[in-house]
């Protein structure tokens, strides 16, 4: 992606997730609902995008089936 087009999707305000590739077959709808309602906080908090949870930068490596709070609880 270049660097203008970066830039474009930074300024439209708007989160952009990448939905981890395990999330797409069968995933229960609440835990969907929990990784969007994350997202926006840490988009709100910190406005980058792409949006992603820590040690997940690269989705296509992110193995969980759940959502990032009940698989990440600290």
């Amino acid at each position: 992606m270049s660097k203008r087009s970066t830039s474009a999707i930074a300024r439209t305000k708007k989160p952009l997730y990448l939905l981890p590739i395990r999330m797409y077959g069968p995933v229960d709808v609440q835990e969907l609902y929990y990784d969007i309602q994350d997202i926006l906080i840490r988009f709100k908090e910190n406005p980058i995008n792409p949006v992603h949870f820590p040690d997940e930068e690269n989705c296509l490596k992110v193995k969980r089936v759940k959502a990032y709070r009940n698989v990440k609880k600290s």
